[in-house]
C-alpha cells in the first residue's frame, strides 16, 4: 500500500514547521511555510477551517492542506496547518479525491506532534454503500465556475461565497474531474482571504467572501469573479454559460467514471496546456457523442483542427479519431466509414492541423482502392477536380496510384482526363494502354488521345496525359518527340515573377520546388540579383531556403528589408505568417548589429501569429531550436518562448535598443518583455538604456510604453 507524506505547520514563537515524516527541499520548505499560514486578514471573513491545494516545487509531490483557525492560543489570527504530500503517481489513480480529507487530524493545544512525523497510508476507495449527501450547489453554480476555469484558462477564477465549507466539496468534484496531468498541476484555496499565488502566478480556482470579491472588483481584476453567495441568487446579467461548460457539469454532477472522463483522461496526457485543453476536449467528446445520432464528421475535423490547429498537439486524439482503422477505438467513430473520413480529411480547409503520415493517409488511399473501388474512385475523383487538391488529399491520392494497375484507368481516362493525368503523374506505369474504352460517337467531340503505342517510351505517355488533362491536341504520331531540357532555377523563378496567378508558396508544384530545393546557391543568386521581386516569389524564395544554409551569408539584410517593404498586404496571411517566421529565424540566427531591424520587422508578426494559435507547424519549426527552453510543465508557452529569445538576441548581440520598441508596438506584449527583462541585472541595464534614449527623445515611443520606461529613466 503507497503512503502519504505529511506536515503540521502552526505557531511556536512564530508560524513554522512543527513536525513533518520527510525532509524537504530548502525551495519546498520555503513554499509551504508560506502555504500554511493564514491565507490574508481574518477580517476579511470568518472562518473554521478551509482547504489548500497545489504542486510542491522542486519535488514530485502534490500538497493537500487543511488549514483551522487555532483560537485556544493566545496570540490572534494563529492557525493550525495539516498537509498530506501526495506523490504524483498515487494522485492519478485514487478515483475521488474527496476521500482524501478524512485524513485531515485537527492538532490540540498542548499534545505532542509525533504522530505527524509518520506517513499515513493511503485512502482505500469507498465501497459505494455510503448515502451520497445532499451538496450545497447545484448543476447550474457547477457550469459556472466550470465556465471561469477553462473558459478563460490564463487567469484565474475567484468564486464568491457566504463561507468557506459550501464551495468545498464543489472545488474537490472540479478536482476529481481532471486528468492526472492536469491534477497535479491544479492550484485552489477554498478560502482566500487576500489572492494567492506561487512566485507570483495566481492559484488557479479560489473560493472569496464577499468583502474579498468587492477589492477584486475595485482594482484591475485580473480574473472572472463568480457570484455564489445565495443573497445574489441568479443575476440575469450573469454570462450565458457555453454549452460544453453544461456537458461537464453534468458529468460533475454524477461524479462517475464516465465516457466523458474516460475520454478526458485518455486524451488529455499530451495536451501542452491543460488547463486550456479541457474546454475544447469536451466538445470534442461532445461531437463525437452525437455522431450516431446524425452528427457531422466534417464539423468534427474542423472542430478538432481549430481547438488543436498545430499538427504537433493532440496528436493521440487525433489519430485514435483520425488514423487508420486498426488503431482508433470503435467506441469512438464507428458509425463513420473509411471512405466517408478521408474526404472530409481531404477537404478540410485546416490542413496545417493535421499530419499526413502520421495519419498514414497514403496508405489508406491505396487500402481503400483494394476494398472499396466505388467509393475510392469517387474520392480520387472528388480531390483531382478540385481547384486547390490540399495537402491531405495529394496523399490519399498518391496511394490510390500505387494501388491501380492500367486496366483500372481505361474508364478514367474518359470519365476525368485531370484524374487520369494526375493519376499517371503519380504512377506513370499506368499510362500502359489498357482495355480500349468505348469509341465516341461520329458526332460527339472527340477526346484527345492519351494512350501510348507500346513502343512509345514512358515520358511520352506521362506527357500526354498532362497534356489531355489541358485539352491540348498532341502533335502527329509521325513527328517525333520532342525531347524537353529542364527548367533551369533562374527559369522557374524568372517565370513565376511574371505570372499574376501565385499567391502562394504552397502553390508550387512538387517537381519545381524540388529543384529550387537542389540548388540554393542558384536560388540566391536570382534573389540577389533581381530588382524588384514580387511578393509570392519571395515567399518561395524563403520557403525552399533553410535559414542555416551557408549560401544566406550572402544576402545582406539590406536585401531582405527591401524585398519584404510593405508585402503584408501582397501575400495571404499563412503565407505572410511563414515570411516573416523565416526572417525572424535568420535575425536569430545571425545575431550581427543589422538582424536587430529584421527581427523589428518579423517579430510582431510571428508573435501574434503564436498567440492566436495561427503559428504554422513548419514556421514554428524553424524557430524552435534558437529559443531558450522554458520548465517543462511550461514549454507550451510559445510566446514566451518568442519573447525570452528577442530580448536574449537584444541583450547579447548588444542590438540597438530603439528597435525593440518597433518589433513589440503592443501594450500587453511590450510589458511582458519589460517583466523578463527584469529578471536579470543584464535585462534591467538594457532597459535603462532604452529608457534613456527614449527619454532623451533619440527614439520614438507610445504613451504606453514612456509610462512603463518611467521608472528607469
Amino acid at each position: 500500500m503507497s503512503e502519504i507524506h505529511q506536515t503540521l505547520h502552526g505557531y511556536s514563537e512564530g508560524h513554522r514547521l512543527l513536525a513533518a515524516s520527510l525532509r524537504l527541499p530548502r525551495d519546498a520548505e520555503r513554499t509551504l511555510l508560506i502555504l500554511t499560514d493564514i491565507s490574508g486578514p481574518v477580517t476579511a471573513g470568518a472562518f473554521d477551517t478551509y482547504l489548500t491545494g497545489y504542486a510542491v516545487p522542486g519535488t514530485s509531490a502534490y500538497a493537500l492542506a487543511r488549514t483551522w483557525l487555532a483560537t485556544e492560543l493566545n496570540r490572534p489570527a494563529c492557525v493550525w496547518t495539516h498537509t498530506l504530500l501526495i506523490d504524483h503517481a498515487d494522485l492519478s489513480h485514487i478515483p475521488d479525491l474527496r476521500v482524501l480529507p478524512g485524513l485531515f487530524r485537527r492538532p490540540r493545544k498542548g499534545e505532542s506532534s509525533q504522530a505527524y512525523a509518520q506517513p499515513l497510508a493511503l485512502p482505500t476507495p469507498p465501497s459505494g454503500t455510503e448515502e451520497p449527501g445532499q451538496p450545497l450547489w447545484s448543476e447550474r453554480d457547477g457550469a459556472r465556475v466550470l465556465a471561469a476555469l477553462y473558459g478563460v484558462p490564463d487567469a484565474p477564477a475567484f468564486l464568491e461565497a457566504d463561507r468557506p465549507d459550501r464551495l468545498e466539496d464543489l472545488v474537490l468534484a472540479v478536482w476529481t474531474q481532471q486528468w492526472p496531468r492536469l491534477r497535479r498541476t491544479f492550484r485552489f484555496c477554498t478560502w482566500s482571504l487576500t489572492g494567492r499565488s506561487i512566485e507570483g502566478v495566481p492559484f488557479d480556482l479560489q473560493v472569496v467572501p464577499p468583502a474579498v470579491s468587492r477589492q477584486l472588483q475595485r482594482g484591475p481584476l485580473n480574473g472572472t469573479i463568480v457570484p455564489l453567495n445565495p443573497r445574489f441568487g441568479d443575476e440575469p446579467k450573469s454570462p450565458a454559460v457555453p454549452s460544453w461548460a453544461r456537458v461537464a457539469a453534468r458529468d460533475l454532477v454524477a461524479a462517475s467514471d464516465g465516457g466523458l472522463r474516460r475520454f478526458l483522461s485518455e486524451f488529455g496526457v499530451d495536451a501542452p496546456a491543460p488547463r486550456r485543453a479541457f474546454a475544447p476536449l469536451v466538445e470534442i467528446e461532445d461531437q463525437v457523442a452525437q455522431l450516431p445520432q446524425g452528427g457531422s464528421p466534417a464539423q468534427l475535423v474542423d472542430l478538432v483542427a481549430a481547438r488543436f490547429p498545430s499538427a504537433q498537439e493532440g496528436r493521440r486524439l487525433k489519430a485514435a479519431l483520425f488514423g487508420e482503422r486498426a488503431a482508433r477505438d470503435e467506441g469512438l467513430l464507428s458509425t463513420v466509414g473509411e471512405a466517408d473520413l478521408l474526404r472530409e480529411l481531404a477537404a478540410t480547409r485546416r490542413q496545417s492541423a493535421l499530419d499526413a503520415d502520421a495519419l498514414a493517409l497514403r496508405r489508406r488511399g491505396a487500402a481503400l482502392w483494394r476494398t472499396e473501388r466505388d467509393p475510392a474512385r469517387e474520392l480520387a475523383l472528388r480531390i483531382a477536380e478540385a481547384d486547390h487538391p490540399s495537402p491531405l488529399g495529394e496523399q490519399i491520392l498518391d496511394g490510390v496510384a500505387e494501388a491501380m494497375g492500367p486496366s483500372d484507368c481505361a474508364a478514367i481516362r474518359e470519365q476525368s482526363p485531370r484524374l487520369f493525368a494526375g493519376l499517371v503523374k503519380r504512377n506513370p506505369s499506368l499510362a500502359t494502354p489498357g482495355p480500349a474504352a468505348p469509341r465516341p460517337a461520329a458526332d460527339e467531340r472527340e477526346t484527345p488521345r492519351t494512350a501510348a503505342s507500346p513502343e512509345e517510351p514512358t515520358g511520352s505517355r506521362v506527357a500526354a496525359a498532362a497534356e489531355a488533362a489541358r485539352g491540348v491536341d498532341r502533335a502527329p504520331a509521325s513527328a517525333p518527340p520532342r525531347r524537353e531540357e529542364p527548367e533551369t532555377v533562374a527559369a522557374i523563378l524568372d517565370r513565376l515573377d511574371r505570372q499574376d496567378g501565385l499567391e502562394h508558396a504552397g502553390d508550387l508544384d512538387a517537381g519545381r520546388r524540388r529543384a529550387l530545393e537542389a540548388h540554393p546557391g542558384e536560388v540566391v543568386g536570382w534573389f540577389m540579383r533581381a530588382a524588384e521581386p514580387k511578393a509570392p516569389t519571395v515567399a518561395v524564395v524563403a520557403s525552399v531556403l533553410r535559414p542555416d544554409a551557408p549560401e544566406l551569408h550572402r544576402i545582406g539584410t539590406e536585401s531582405w528589408l527591401r524585398a519584404t517593404a510593405g508585402i503584408e498586404d501582397r501575400l495571404d496571411k499563412e503565407a505572410h505568417i511563414r515570411l516573416m517566421a523565416f526572417l525572424l529565424s535568420l535575425a536569430f540566427r545571425h545575431p550581427d548589429p543589422t538582424a536587430a531591424e529584421l527581427a523589428a520587422r518579423a517579430f510582431e508578426t510571428v508573435d501574434r501569429a503564436a498567440t492566436s494559435g495561427e503559428l504554422p507547424p513548419d514556421a514554428w519549426g524553424l524557430l524552435v531550436d534558437q529559443l531558450p527552453a522554458l520548465p517543462w510543465w511550461r514549454d507550451w508557452d510559445r510566446c514566451e518562448r518568442l519573447r525570452r529569445g528577442l530580448i536574449e538576441r537584444f541583450v547579447r548581440g548588444r542590438w540597438s535598443p530603439g528597435h525593440l520598441l518597433r518589433a513589440a508596438p503592443d501594450d500587453e506584449t511590450f510589458q511582458r518583455i519589460v517583466e523578463i527583462c527584469e529578471w536579470t541585472r543584464d535585462g534591467e541595464a538594457f532597459l535603462r538604456r532604452l529608457a534613456g534614449l527614449v527619454s532623451g527623445g533619440s527614439v520614438e515611443a507610445t504613451r504606453v510604453q514612456r509610462a512603463v520606461l518611467a521608472r528607469y529613466a
